[in-house]
C-alpha cells in the first residue's frame, strides 16, 4: 500500500440539529479500534473515501450543545472544487448524521427514573452512521 500525501485543504463550517454532543457523537469508545480515525475532546479525524477519492477530514467543535458548530478541514491530493465541497459536505452530513432531530427523544429520555442521569450527561450524543464495502461500493477500498 502506497501512502498519499494530501496536501490541498479546504474548509468549511456545519451547523448539526441541535442538542449536538460532540464529543459523545464522535468518540465511542465501545466501538473496535479501526485506525481510521482519531478523537481528542473537541477534534476529530478520519480518513475516508467518496467515489474512489481519498480524503483526510479534520473536525473542530466551536460551538455548544444548544448552538452546535463545527469547522472541517478537508484534505485531498488535489484542489477541491465547489461542487466537490457540495458533495463532501453532503456526504459527512449523513456520515456523521448531523440532522437528525434528537431533541424529543431526550426530552422524553431525560425524565426517565433509572436514566435520566446518563440521557443529562450525554445530552446530543449522536450516532455515526458506518457503511461498509459490501454495503456502499463507493466507499470501498
Amino acid at each position: 500500500m502506497q501512502s498519499k500525501h494530501l496536501r490541498y485543504k479546504q474548509s468549511l463550517t456545519l451547523f448539526p440539529t441541535p442538542p449536538f454532543h460532540f464529543d459523545g457523537t464522535f468518540h465511542k469508545p465501545s466501538h473496535f479500534p479501526d485506525h481510521l480515525s482519531l478523537w481528542e475532546k473537541g477534534i476529530y479525524w478520519q480518513s475516508f473515501r467518496v467515489d474512489r477519492q481519498l480524503y483526510g477530514l479534520k473536525i473542530y467543535n466551536q460551538g455548544t450543545i444548544e448552538k452546535p458548530e463545527l469547522e472541517a478541514l478537508l484534505f485531498a491530493d488535489h484542489i477541491i472544487g465547489k461542487q466537490e465541497l457540495e458533495l463532501l459536505k453532503n456526504e459527512i452530513t449523513w456520515r456523521f448524521n448531523l440532522k437528525a432531530d434528537l431533541k424529543e427523544f431526550f426530552e422524553i429520555a431525560g425524565k426517565d427514573k433509572k436514566f435520566s442521569p446518563i440521557f443529562k450527561k450525554w445530552r446530543g450524543i449522536g450516532k455515526i452512521i458506518w457503511c461498509w464495502a459490501r454495503d456502499c461500493p463507493d466507499f470501498a477500498f
